[in-house]
């Protein structure tokens, strides 16, 4: 059977003993209803009233992006990480798992995006000067992803 590893703030909402939960499904999507039908408490954290699926996720398989559509097997680990922008409708394909989970944030943002992350992952900067404004200024573009 599949697994669906949720993050530790929804566990903790819910006060669910693991993070993760064996679910039954053919999709992603079924997946996350049979989670949600196992413990009621999940629901209001992953639809809308309507019965929409919130798109306030990143779901990845084998650390690669999926859609709440894509098909899934027994062995299967299917990770929901919160992208706390409201989502994102692209398709991450030149991002490694671990990328997507540091830069999460950033790809949901419609400014950034995966190609805006992609260029500062690619991207150099030579900063010349030592003292404070040289500092700072060699911090800050390297937590943000810039190489």
């Amino acid at each position: 059977m599949p697994f669906l590893k949720l993050p530790t703030v929804i566990q903790n909402a819910v006060m669910l003993g693991s993070d993760t939960l064996e679910v039954t499904g053919v999709t992603v999507l079924d997946a996350i209803r049979d989670a949600c039908h196992k413990n009621e408490k999940l629901y209001s954290h992953f639809f809308y009233q309507n019965d929409s699926i919130k798109h306030q996720f990143l779901l990845s398989v084998d650390n690669s992006q999926v859609s709440t559509d894509a098909l899934i097997s027994d062995s299967d680990t299917i990770e929901v990480m919160i992208a706390t922008s409201g989502g994102t409708a692209q398709t991450i394909h030149d991002l490694s798992g671990k990328e997507v989970q540091r830069y999460s944030r950033h790809l949901v943002l419609p400014e950034i995006g995966v190609k805006g992350q992609m260029a500062l992952r690619d991207a150099k900067v030579l900063i010349c000067g030592y003292r404070w404004p040289g500092c700072a200024c060699c911090i800050i573009p390297g937590s943000h992803g810039g190489g």
